[in-house]
């Protein structure tokens, strides 16, 4: 609700989001879905973008997740400023899952992260 109250209207919300391009990750659709979520319960719409994911399909990959009220821009447009500011090809639009439980100032993406990382180092320490 921040972000929306500081946008002009008609303003965009544009996040760089960080996440594991493996189309198979729970993790990665969990947090995907609950960002837009979070999104959806103040903007009418939301969309997202790839940053050059293809070259690493399997690592930590970008996202330009846009935001907005009224009607949605042409998604060709945006990959098109995209590509060119970012100066890479590889840029499309990608499908973004049904929105999830919003993330709450109980529970946030920092929380959920940490989490992740967690469990993976209890389950490297109790493997030995």
């Amino acid at each position: 609700k921040d972000y929306y109250d500081l946008l002009a209207p008609n303003g965009l919300l544009a996040a760089n989001m960080i996440f594991s391009a493996q189309a198979n990750d729970p993790e990665a659709k969990i947090f995907l879905a609950r960002t837009v979520g979070t999104l959806r319960s103040s903007f009418d719409w939301v969309r997202a973008v790839t940053l050059n994911n293809g070259q690493a399909p399997t690592m930590p990959a970008n996202a330009l997740v846009l935001a907005g009220n009224g009607s949605v821009p042409d998604m060709r447009k945006i990959v098109e400023f995209v590509q060119r500011e970012v100066g890479e090809d590889g840029i499309s639009e990608i499908t973004l899952p049904e929105p999830g439980e919003p993330w709450t100032d109980a529970f946030g993406t920092a929380d959920y992260q940490s989490l992740a990382m967690y469990r993976e180092a209890w389950d490297r320490l109790s493997g030995w």
